[in-house]
């Protein structure tokens, strides 16, 4: 990540064999451990670094910046990390020129609680350019980028990925119905088709709106 506050800055980079022994990684995590280059916690977002209200379920995220061999994402190996990192978490995976970020549906109360894994290929993340006054409005802002759906306002994090569901649900549904239609010979089934694809579409629409 770039252009954000020096305040949040730490760049603090971990040994990956102390590392790898502290997590006390199976097989396949110490394998994938192989394919980083260097893990670095490269930002801490909190109250003192950026001046933003903590709320009940965000009061902390840290960035990960892991940077590959290969390009292979090490899933296990940031899962495992991740359900020993007590704050909420956007892992920065690079390899080459290549940017992936990469979030999960985490929770924080009293025990540590990771969900399904969302990621996307895209350009090097920069500062916002909207202000923001909690830091729940920023991680919302983080994971709109990640499952590529623009937030809305005072959106929770699981109120978007179930937003999110929705989408790709109906999406699915256009995709079977579509199928259906091309192998459909009678031209009025065609047509009623058509007309279910149109109003699944307008559903889209609805839930894309900000």
């Amino acid at each position: 990540m770039k252009g954000f506050s020096s305040k949040t800055e730490v760049n603090n980079v971990f040994k990956l064999a102390d590392l790898v022994k502290t997590l006390k990684l199976g097989k396949e995590e110490k394998d994938e451990a192989k394919k980083i280059e260097s893990l670095t916690l490269s930002h801490i977002f909190n109250r003192d670094t950026t001046g933003l209200k903590a709320t009940d379920s965000v009061s902390l995220i840290y960035v990960f910046k892991v940077v590959l061999n290969t390009n292979e994402l090490p899933k296990k190996f940031i899962t495992t990390l991740d359900k020993k990192t007590n704050a909420l978490t956007v892992f920065e995976v690079v390899y080459g020129d290549t940017f992936t970020y990469v979030m999960a549906n985490k929770r924080l109360s009293d025990s540590i609680v990771v969900g399904e894994y969302y990621s996307c290929t895209c350009e090097e993340w920069a500062a916002e350019e909207r202000l923001f006054d909690t830091l729940q409005e920023l991680y919302v802002s983080f994971l709109s980028k990640v499952l590529e759906l623009s937030a809305r306002q005072n959106e929770t994090q699981a109120e978007l990925i179930e937003r999110k569901k929705k989408i790709q649900s109906i999406e699915q549904s256009i995709a079977k119905l579509e199928r259906q239609k091309n192998s459909e010979v009678q031209f009025n089934k065609r047509v009623k088709i058509n007309e279910e694809i149109r109003e699944l579409k307008k559903q889209i629409e609805v839930q894309n709106n900000v």
